[in-house]
């Protein structure tokens, strides 16, 4: 059986420790194996989006909808990798009635527009 592994992915996201520690073990055709955690998939696929590529986009709209995400983790990996795409992935689900917090939308609004504001919290 063939298996990529991907140390960096879109916009720079490496594999480490933490993606490691979050993923979650599964079974696919009698092999067990980790799976990342839909909060880095949802990072991910925004950043991997593009014009050529948008079935990205609404995969990541996909797992919002679908899953219940750690938002503080979302947050975390968002203000290290893209936080703009992020920002507009969220502010684009949020327009399309899915749930996302307002504090994360807030946050992130902070990170990308008020760096002061957040280096002060």
């Amino acid at each position: 059986m063939l298996v990529d592994v991907i140390y960096r992915s879109a916009g720079g996201v490496l594999l480490d420790d933490e993606m490691l520690r979050r993923g979650r073990r599964r079974t696919y055709r009698g092999t067990e194996t980790t799976i990342m955690c839909p909060e880095d998939l949802v990072v991910i696929k925004a950043l991997a989006s593009s014009e050529e590529a948008t079935r990205h986009w609404y995969d990541a709209l996909s797992l919002i909808a679908s899953c219940e995400l750690d938002w503080d983790y979302v947050l975390e990996r968002a203000r290290s990798a893209g936080p703009r795409r992020l920002l507009s992935l969220l502010l684009y689900a949020e327009s399309n009635d899915l749930a996302v917090p307002t504090r994360v939308i807030e946050l992130l609004f902070d990170t990308v527009h008020r760096p002061c504001a957040v280096a002060g919290r």
